[in-house]
């Protein structure tokens, strides 16, 4: 990773550690809480920088070369000031470095908590993505998640050796990272941390895959993509295992299992919308769900017509404009209404 080898100049010119020193997000928070938790040694450096990063006038949007080269080297001098002090000689015989130490660490910890309450105190974490919009989130064990629009994912902010849990409302792809750990038990086994996916439905049981939950109108749906998962049935306690190409389907009432080509499902991590036969029903859900439209569609023939086609998900204006030749589609804001195309007067003798 690039940070590990950063001196102060970088991370003072560092744009995503400067956004998050100004505006910290849970997911830059969790990605540099558990980058300081593996890196103890720049702890010290990171800290320098916030403090004087904060002094700055953030009304400005661009940092002078000028100030940088000041704070470049007022860091510089506080770490050689620590490299080089000398120290004073004590009449005991006994070392109190590690008080020393013990203190510097509080104080640092002391400032970053007043800096950052939430970084500290707030134990779980909770990220969203807006109508229209995906985001990115790195987990404490640097597994990534793709939140798609309209999403909220929530999980512990320490997880430390016990299973990884995550609660999703919405949709999300994994790519999940597999971890292993030893047991007391059997010191020589090795056995793997599970990583648990929860939705008001079901729970998703994985060691480490690429896969895609959909939680929406209490229904969850899961494709998976790479690997193995196990779903399990939350009211039920039904379990299914699934291979790479299976989608699960998941009611209060049942579940089922198919087979599928994942491309539609996840091609939405990429900004695209892949219709493969898909009904103009479940596309008003898509625009309701992920857009903040308000649909209604005349005629109940008429949502079950099917449409084939790919389209950027940033593009809703040509999806509407693709459907408007095959049917009527009248926009008032937020507000759609598909209906059928009147039929063509017939030509009287």
């Amino acid at each position: 990773m690039k940070y590990d080898d950063y001196s102060p100049d970088d991370f003072l010119t560092d744009d995503f550690f400067l956004k998050w020193v100004r505006h910290p997000d849970p997911s830059s928070t969790a990605f540099w809480n558990h980058w300081l938790a593996t890196h103890p040694d720049k702890v010290a450096m990171v800290h320098e920088a916030i403090a004087f990063i904060k002094s700055l006038d953030f009304e400005q949007d661009e940092i002078s070369e000028a100030r940088i080269d000041r704070l470049r080297i007022a860091i510089h001098q506080k770490i050689d000031e620590r490299e080089t002090a000398i120290p004073l000689p004590v009449r005991r015989p006994r070392s109190y470095g590690w008080y020393w130490l013990a203190a510097s660490g509080l104080l640092i910890a002391g400032t970053l908590a007043l800096l950052y309450p939430t970084f500290f105190f707030d134990s779980t974490i909770q990220v969203s993505s807006g109508y229209g919009a995906t985001k990115t989130v790195f987990l404490p064990d640097s597994s990534r998640v793709t939140l798609n629009a309209n999403s909220q994912l929530s999980y512990a902010r320490d997880w430390q050796q016990g299973s990884r849990d995550v609660y999703l409302e919405g949709e999300a792809f994994f790519e999940v990272r597999k971890i292993s750990r030893k047991t007391s038990q059997s010191p020589s086994a090795t056995t793997y941390r599970k990583f648990r996916v929860h939705t008001q439905d079901v729970t998703v049981e994985v060691l480490g895959t690429t896969f895609d939950v959909h939680h929406r109108r209490g229904e969850t749906k899961v494709v998976l993509k790479t690997g193995q998962v196990k779903v399990l049935d939350n009211a039920a306690g039904k379990t299914i295992m699934m291979k790479p190409g299976d989608m699960v389907r998941a009611t209060r009432q049942e579940l089922v299992m198919q087979e599928v080509d994942p491309t539609p499902y996840t091609a939405w991590k990429d900004n695209q919308l892949v219709f493969d036969n898909i009904s103009l029903n479940e596309i008003a859900r898509l625009l309701e769900d992920n857009y903040d439209f308000k649909v209604s569609i005349e005629g109940s023939q008429l949502g079950q017509k099917t449409f084939r086609g790919t389209f950027p998900a940033d593009d809703i204006d040509l999806l509407l404009q693709t459907l408007s030749r095959a049917i009527n589609v009248d926009i008032d804001q937020k507000k759609i209404i598909f209906s059928r195309k009147s039929e063509p007067a017939v030509p009287q003798p």
